[in-house]
């Protein structure tokens, strides 16, 4: 996939600050510092989330030896439970 970068700036324009964001050296986005810091904790969330389901999986499939399809369909309800708290907690 290749990494993401971010490069801070200022518009000369504008005068307020910016976020770049680049992949293999070429620039993909631009956006304002506050759009930046939504993105970054959206990146937060979705890793620490990756790595809660990596685990129940792993755990299910290889220490008590479940299934993988059933796994994946534990694992697509607490998404959806999680995805719902988020709505309604903001956290």
């Amino acid at each position: 996939m290749g990494v993401l970068l971010a490069t801070a700036g200022v518009s000369s324009r504008t005068g307020k600050g910016s976020v770049s964001l680049h992949h293999g050296g070429d620039r993909v986005a631009q956006c304002s510092s506050e759009e930046a810091r939504t993105l970054a904790l959206s990146i937060l969330r979705a890793a620490d989330c990756a790595d809660s389901d990596a685990f129940l999986f792993n755990h299910f499939t290889k220490k008590l030896r479940v299934a993988p399809r059933k796994v994946m369909s534990f694992v697509k309800a607490f998404r959806q439970w999680r995805a719902s708290e988020i709505a309604a907690t903001g956290k």
